[in-house]
């Protein structure tokens, strides 16, 4: 009686070990699937980050080049006002010739031209001068309410477009009081207040068709023999600006052609220096987009994952800002997460299945009536 008893317990606390070996059996599966599946997770990050990394290289390379394009670009215009600062009355065959050089080491340039401060009572003179040296019909003019160019209203004093290299193509601007427009008006008084060059925001241009961004840089020359120390001085003895023409696009093109562009990814440049609605100068959209693509609202540009890199254009901060298309992480994965995974799968189901045989194996045993004494090492 004691002995079934005894039996009867022994058998009880071996079959409570056969169920905690279950236990254990699913525990380790469902361990096995959570280190895989975190494994699978660590290295697709993993791959995700260096494709971040990279993209914040490619970034920072394209704020250098550009960065260094412009430089270049900007420094025609001291050439320009080294010119008037050290020849006497300048013609207009000795500007082309100086800036002829100048366009043959730079193809972007839309223009180079010379605005001189033009007092009122010396409009006609400067209209008749032009005429003689053969812009026929030469006079200074501003943009009408239709936006037609109409003879310039009376002012104390101009800032026409006198000089223009190339000319061609750029026939339109000859004349162009740059004080008539707000925005030109700000940077050539600046410019002429704080003696330093200075950039203007995006500006459509006269002489433009396109629907393409354009920036103007002034550089102000004064009056060699007198003091401009001063912000009055400056103001007294100012001669007039070089001034150079630029599109966003010509010079980002050119100088991002000699660069690798990752697919799938947007390219935006911005001044951080303009008004919120006039931040956009250059959007560059990925080849991977259907159709025509826009780059929606300056504000969403910076939501979401982008790539950031800023640069220093005389007076005024751009931005390069690389954004990449939904997709572009998983795109440019490789199998590596998906190996790991499989390759945890199949250890953790090896693992298992040993060890469900071996289970299956002692319950079938336990079954069949052996003796439990033989199992008394299994509890």
């Amino acid at each position: 009686m004691a002995k079934k008893q005894s039996d009867k317990t022994l058998a009880t606390g071996i079959w409570n070990g056969v169920a905690i070996r279950y236990f254990l059996l699913i525990l380790l599966g469902l361990v096995g699937l959570g280190l895989s599946l975190g494994s699978f997770q660590f290295v697709r990050n993993l791959e995700q980050t260096e494709s971040r990394h990279e993209l914040d290289e490619r970034v920072h390379d394209y704020v250098n080049s550009i960065e260094q394009s412009l430089v270049v670009h900007l420094e025609s215009l001291h050439s320009i006002a080294g010119l008037f600062n050290t020849t006497v009355g300048v013609d207009r065959e000795e500007f082309h010739r100086f800036t002829d050089n100048i366009l043959e080491r730079l193809s972007n340039v839309q223009a180079l031209e010379w605005i001189p401060r033009v007092p009122a009572a010396e409009r006609r003179d400067y209209e008749r001068i032009a005429r003689v040296e053969g812009l026929s019909g030469f006079r200074i003019r501003e943009k009408g309410p239709g936006g037609d160019m109409v003879p310039a209203g009376k002012r104390d004093e101009y800032f026409p477009v006198y000089y223009v290299a190339p000319l061609k193509g750029n026939e339109r601007a000859l004349g162009f009081d740059l004080a008539s427009d707000p925005v030109r008006r700000a940077a050539l008084e600046k410019a002429r207040d704080t003696g330093e060059m200075v950039v203007t925001g995006r500006i459509r241009l006269v002489q433009e068709t396109g629907e393409s961004y354009a920036f103007l840089a002034f550089r102000p020359v004064y009056e060699t023999n007198y003091p401009h120390n001063t912000v009055d001085n400056r103001r007294r003895h100012l001669s007039g600006f070089a001034l150079g023409v630029f599109r966003v696009a010509d010079i980002v093109e050119t100088t991002l052609a000699k660069r690798s562009r990752p697919s799938g990814v947007d390219i935006y440049i911005l001044d951080e220096s303009a008004p919120a609605d006039g931040r956009l100068l250059y959007f560059h959209p990925s080849h991977l987009r259907d159709g025509q693509a826009s780059p929606g609202p300056t504000g969403r540009i910076l939501n979401g994952y982008h790539a950031a890199g800023a640069m220093q254009v005389a007076d005024r901060q751009w931005t390069v800002v690389s954004k990449p298309l939904p997709g572009y992480f998983i795109g440019n994965t490789t199998w590596m997460p998906l190996m790991t995974l499989l390759g945890g799968l199949v250890v953790t189901g090896l693992l298992a299945a040993y060890r469900a045989v071996e289970l299956a194996h002692d319950v079938y045993h336990l079954g069949s009536g052996v003796n439990y004494d033989t199992y008394r090492v299994a509890v």
